[in-house]
């Protein structure tokens, strides 16, 4: 055992002899018998055997290992002879002395020793078996402590002396070989790689700096860490295992830089050209930096390149001083390298450097995907940087990935030559999460997984999809995509407040209909061959589409509002308004010009509230919207005017109105509704309540609406209501208008007028009118008590008495009841004689009409019946005829119902 751990020591390692002694002397005390001293004495010897055998190849040391084997082959005789105990003491005083003749022998040749161990399996095994664990020891003792220089023979020497323990170093190493000097042209004094590749092989820890000079191929294919710099220049060297570096990497040398470094500093690679001086002052032909490919690589400082006169400087054991902020992070190839790939290290940059007719760049990957948010949760350890920029330029490039979750900077891609016309690039962005503006020129761009973006221009691409992103804060600009999909898009602009000027969208080969339904603000939009456009919930200083289309095509527009964003909200711009056929504004807080919107067939227009909540959006139709058919009022509005009807009616022309508007539905609030002479319209759908910030009761003006036949209010509470010339209307209910307005204290304003509501068998103008729509043209004289085949409101007489006058109500007036009954008991005390504790204005009126027929069977005159409740002929003279009555005192016309 002593022995085998002889074989196995070094010299200078006294914790290593100390623990030898301490097994010698186990030995000694375990040899208590002639038999004992000569087991061990055979385990001795067969070890020493296989000493010899292996060192048969060096001559001095054979022999002395042969002498120390010879004398225990003595010992071994002796050991036979032996018989008493004072034989044994003196055979193990020989034993000692072999054994510590063997120490020293060992102590002198331990590095010959320890490099015979790493080649010998026999003697490996035959020393394990002896208890020994062999490759620890030689771990342990395979280090050398300084500089390790090899540029000529007398050094290359001493390298090669130190056998194994140039496994590690403790120091910088520096290595030279010049071809030119052992080949044929040179002096023949030049080292060859293959003696130089005697030491290098076995080198495997550096715990310094690496230079290596070299115009042949060296071998390092052993070297795994170094922990400073790394500096390879002239040609490749074998250093697939080389995975961790301290410090920065250089490299400069023709051909491919390919490595499998997954760690270190910066990352400095020289772009070769296609020549290289040489030693003699002649050039030797290169093919350029074919490739970059450092993939393996989990983190790194950064990686750019250098011109071959920064990377000459570095001498043996420098430090790399070569740039390394952010903006020093690039790539700039030659006209050979075909492709760039790099791993988790940044670079902001990397162009071909050339032009389009000599560049060879096709294929770029950068999968640094590091970014401060994912670093803070601890979810990509490897980074804490986003990436600052991206810059790739190349006309060949035909395929791009960019693995960076967050870019804080611009996205620039230049990869179409000045003189193409198209390319077909594939750039894949689809891990970056946020950037700065984007601007490229691929045909292709995967943005499917970005967010956010300071803004995108894209001059080639056709399709245009960006699925998750939500904010642009700057400008999109789309020069050839005939499609536009963002689904998430709530904003282009660079923050959500309402005075803050937005970006713009530009997309004019945008075709068919377009889809933005999270959009909410955005400046001014352009696209020109788009028929639908839908942002139901956006902000839009302006909307052009349809420009330059040759034949109108039916557009359908929706948006929350068409205004600016200026201290001052005002209205804003849609563009070719009059090809609009469909028109929503869901939000509009200004008021719009809906009269622009010539063609539309139907409109919807919301208003919404000002600051301070009240109304502040009004809305007219008129004659000019001659295609509407369908208005849908609603949000928060103020005045509302719909008068389709143009102001020089001929009544004496058998023609229709100037419009096609047919149905009216209302909702939200509106403080002002007037629709008048409107001809066509049949349906009002009165579906709005009242404003409770209004500092008036709603007014509700419904008038010379001739083919209207009912409606239904909604709101509680009014301050003007006119039903007046609707010749078609012939019931209606105003049951929902109940109570009465807050403010009807003092000096309130109430006006309540219907009347009217039938045909004009008088020929004033309402029969002509009417007649268009299927109802008698009348003659005064022969039609005058033809009342049955009037249309409008008509009441019923069946008793023969005024004490049966209840039967005289009309049922529509009758649902105004109870908001009447309000009135009259607010302001009149129970005789109508007097003003009870209020003040009335002495513009309020209520004035009501009611038809009867009077030749119905058994009908009687209700004239004077009527009169005596309080009511008056509707022409003033007292007499009751075939156009009815209107009441004016209250508590008749509770009588009435």
């Amino acid at each position: 055992l002593a022995v085998a751990a002889l074989v196995l020591s070094c010299q200078n390692y006294d914790d290593e002899f100390a623990a030898l002694n301490a097994k010698v002397a186990s030995l000694e005390s375990q040899i208590t018998s002639l038999s004992g001293l000569q087991t061990a004495l055979t385990q001795v010897q067969s070890s020493v055997s296989a000493l010899q055998a292996a060192v048969s190849a060096i001559p001095d040391l054979s022999s002395e290992v042969a002498a120390i084997l010879a004398d225990l082959e003595t010992l071994a005789s002796d050991v036979a002879g032996a018989t008493t105990s004072a034989d044994l003491d003196a055979l193990k005083a020989e034993l000692n002395t072999s054994l510590a003749a063997l120490q020293a022998l060992i102590e002198a040749n331990s590095a010959s020793i320890a490099n015979l161990v790493t080649s010998n399996t026999e003697l490996k095994d035959a020393l394990e078996q002896l208890g020994v664990d062999v490759d620890s020891v030689l771990a342990a003792n395979a280090t050398f402590e300084g500089n390790l220089t090899i540029t000529n023979d007398a050094e290359l020497a001493y390298a090669k002396s130190l056998g194994i323990k140039v496994a590690t170093i403790k120091g910088d190493v520096y290595v030279k070989v010049d071809a030119f000097k052992h080949t044929s042209g040179g002096d023949g004094t030049g080292l060859t790689a293959a003696e130089v590749n005697a030491v290098l092989s076995q080198i495997e820890y550096v715990v310094g700096n690496v230079k290596v000079d070299t115009d042949e191929s060296l071998d390092l294919s052993s070297l795994a860490s170094v922990t400073g710099d790394y500096i390879v220049i002239g040609h490749d060297v074998s250093d697939d295992a080389l995975l961790s570096v301290g410090g920065d990497v250089s490299f400069d040398y023709d051909g491919a830089y390919t490595s499998n470094i997954q760690t270190a500093g910066n990352i400095f690679l020289t772009a070769r050209t296609s020549k290289k001086a040489a030693t003699d002052g002649s050039t030797v032909a290169e093919v350029g930096t074919t490739s970059i490919d450092f993939l393996a690589l989990t983190k790194a400082t950064g990686v750019q390149t250098v011109s071959s006169a920064q990377a000459a400087a570095h001498t043996s054991g420098s430090s790399v001083t070569y740039g390394s902020t952010e903006a020093d992070k690039t790539i700039e190839t030659t006209k050979v390298t075909t492709s760039v790939k790099i791993g988790q290290a940044p670079v902001v940059s990397v162009t071909s450097g050339v032009t389009a007719a000599t560049t060879a760049l096709t294929t770029i990957e950068l999968h640094y995907a590091a970014d401060k948010g994912l670093a803070k949760n601890g979810l990509n350890p490897n980074g804490v940087d986003a990436l600052a920029s991206l810059t790739i330029k190349g006309a060949e490039v035909s395929s791009a990935i960019v693995k960076a979750k967050q870019i804080t900077g611009a996205v620039d891609i230049d990869v179409q030559a000045a003189t193409a016309t198209s390319n077909s690039a594939s750039i894949d962005l689809s891990a970056t999460l946020s950037a700065g503006a984007i601007t490229s020129d691929a045909s292709s761009n995967d943005l499917s997984s970005l967010k956010t973006v300071a803004g995108i221009t894209l001059t080639e691409q056709t399709t245009f999809s960006v699925p998750a992103l939500t904010v642009s804060t700057g400008s999109i600009s789309l020069s050839e995509s005939t499609t536009f999909s963002a689904p998430k898009l709530t904003r282009v602009a660079a923050d959500a407040k309402a005075t803050t000027a937005p970006s713009d969208i530009t997309a004019d080969k945008v075709e068919g209909s377009v889809s933005l339904p999270a959009l909410t603000k955005a400046g001014d939009i352009s696209m020109d061959l788009v028929t639908s456009f839908s942002a139901p919930l956006a902000k839009i200083e302006l909307l052009d589409i349809e420009e330059g289309v040759t034949t109108t095509a039916p557009t359908t527009i929706e948006l929350g509002s068409i205004s600016t964003y200026a201290s001052t909200v005002a209205a804003g711009t849609l563009s070719d308004v009059a090809n609009v056929t469909t028109l929503t504004l869901n939000a509009q807080d200004v008021t719009f010009d809906l009269t622009a919107v010539t063609e539309a067939t139907s409109i919807t227009y919301k208003g919404k509230a000002a600051s301070d909540g009240s109304a502040a959006v009004n809305a007219e139709i008129s004659s000019a919207n001659n295609e509407l058919v369908t208005l849908t009022l609603g949000g928060v509005l103020n005045e509302v005017v719909v008068n389709t009807a143009s102001a020089n009616y001929d009544t004496t022309k058998n023609t229709s109105s100037t419009t096609d508007l047919k149905t009216i539905v209302t909702s939200g609030t509106i403080v002002s509704l007037d629709v008048k002479n409107n001809f066509d319209l049949s349906t009002l759908t009165l579906g709005h309540t009242d404003d409770a910030k209004s500092s008036t009761a709603p007014v509700i003006m419904i008038t010379d609406n001739n083919n209207l036949t009912t409606f239904t209010t909604s709101v509680k509470k009014i301050s003007k209501l006119i039903v007046t010339g609707n010749s078609k209307l012939s019931s209606f209910d105003l049951s929902s208008i109940s109570e009465l307005p807050n403010n009807w204290d003092t000096n309130y304003v109430f006006q309540i007028n219907i009347s009217g509501n039938e045909a004009d068998p008088e020929g004033t103008g309402a029969g002509t009118k009417n007649a268009i729509y299927g109802v008698d043209a009348l003659d005064a004289a022969a039609t005058k008590d033809k009342l049955s085949s009037f249309s409008g409101l008509q009441g019923t007489y069946t008793a023969a008495s005024a004490n049966s006058s209840l039967a005289y109500g009309q049922a529509s007036l009758a649902t105004l009841k109870n908001f009447l009954a309000a009135i009259d008991a607010k302001y009149f005390d129970t005789d109508n004689s007097a003003i009870t504790g209020n003040t009335i204005s002495s513009t309020s009126y209520v004035k009501l009409s009611y038809r009867y027929d009077n030749t119905a069977a058994g009908a009687t005159n209700p004239s004077s019946a009527l009169i005596t409740l309080g009511a008056t002929t509707t022409d003033g003279t007292g007499t009751a005829d075939a156009r009815g009555v209107e009441a004016t005192d209250f508590d008749a016309f509770a009588l009435l119902q």
